[in-house]
């Protein structure tokens, strides 16, 4: 019984751990989009190329390390046995944020990306 318990604990631990490293690459993706965008015409120019690729690949982690944070968080918040169901809970809704926000930063840049063509 002692290890289930740990076990949770662990769980939930680790889902505010992976919300925290969700959001630090949600924020690196909102500064890479940011610095393309260029308010006066309304678009991200320069969408090719190694940016393109590295705004990928930082969506990607950070999402992937939200929705991997969110299933453990959920998955340990309702277990009776669990010492800490407040901890497991705050990791879930952190991860539902950090996702809600790599989602939203992706579509903007994704939506408002404009090649240029030569």
């Amino acid at each position: 019984m002692a290890k289930r318990i740990n076990a949770y604990l662990l769980q939930a631990r680790l889902s505010v751990a992976l919300a925290i490293c969700g959001a630090a690459f949600c924020v690196a993706l909102a500064l890479g989009v940011a610095t393309a965008f260029d308010p006066d015409m309304g678009v991200i120019y320069r969408s090719g190329g190694p940016r393109h690729y590295a705004i990928l690949v930082t969506t990607f982690i950070a999402f992937s390390a939200s929705a991997i944070g969110f299933s453990i968080g959920l998955n340990s918040a309702d277990r009776k046995t669990n010492p800490s169901p407040r901890l497991s809970w705050v990791g879930f809704f952190m991860n539902a944020g950090v996702l809600t926000a790599t989602l939203c930063v992706f579509a903007f840049f994704w939506f408002m990306r404009w090649g240029v063509v030569e």
